[in-house]
């Protein structure tokens, strides 16, 4: 997981991710941008179990975040329980549509997914043709 910003990451934490097999975790990093916000860069597991017990997890790391967006690798759909349990918990949104993100060279699902907390407003949300790894990156203009 990485986070790359113009402006400076203050409060740096990697926080490795509850389920039974090791090695998924989420970067947090609050930006010190001229609008704080806090970001969330994340893989998740490939089971629901672990999938909501890892947003259960992240979503009590950004309860005072204030602004926030969560982004990565879910492995879920946006329709399914983990993610509808993480945005009803956390307060925040999901864009729609999903973007179809796997696998890159024929995208048939969408597992990628920036969530934003209630406050932001997602723009030109969509997944780029950039073939580099399994999964299509996904990009958006935030708007407070």
């Amino acid at each position: 997981n990485a986070i790359l910003s113009r402006w400076p990451l203050l409060d740096v934490r990697d926080l490795k991710l509850p389920g039974r097999l090791e090695g998924r975790g989420c970067l947090i990093a609050r930006v010190d941008a001229p609008v704080p916000l806090t970001v969330a860069s994340l893989h998740l597991s490939l089971g629901s179990t672990d999938q909501t017990s890892q947003l259960f997890f992240i979503a009590n790391s950004l309860k005072e975040a204030g602004l926030w967006a969560a982004m990565g690798d879910f492995n879920c759909q946006a329709h399914g329980a983990p993610l509808i349990a993480f945005c009803k918990l956390s307060g925040g949104q999901s864009p729609q549509p999903p973007q179809l993100t796997y696998p890159s060279w024929k995208p048939r699902w969408a597992y990628d997914h920036i969530i934003a907390s209630e406050d932001l407003l997602l723009h030109r949300y969509r997944s780029l043709a950039i073939v580099q790894s399994d999964h299509l990156p996904v990009t958006a203009e935030f708007e407070v």
